[in-house]
């Protein structure tokens, strides 16, 4: 797990989004592992990108929310 994705107190106390941690999940290409590949994903499966989302957790809880929503939005999507 990257480095930068350790927690930072001050986003949490300043309610701002973690930039620094979208910034390391794009660059070590963890951002969107659930998306199709053809739509520039990973296309991993659920129990993958679950992993992925306690792994960065671990790490950063309010980091690994950006992965979380971004699952949620497309459970959602895929609902409709």
């Amino acid at each position: 797990m990257p480095r930068s994705l350790r927690a930072r107190p001050q986003v949490d106390e300043s309610a701002t989004f973690p930039q620094h941690a979208l910034d390391a999940l794009i660059q070590a290409d963890l951002h969107a592992v659930h998306i199709p590949e053809e739509y520039g994903g990973a296309g991993a499966d659920a129990l993958a990108t679950v992993i992925v989302i306690e792994e960065v957790g671990r790490a950063c809880a309010s980091s690994s929310l950006i992965s979380a929503v971004n699952l949620m939005r497309k459970a959602r999507a895929a609902g409709r």
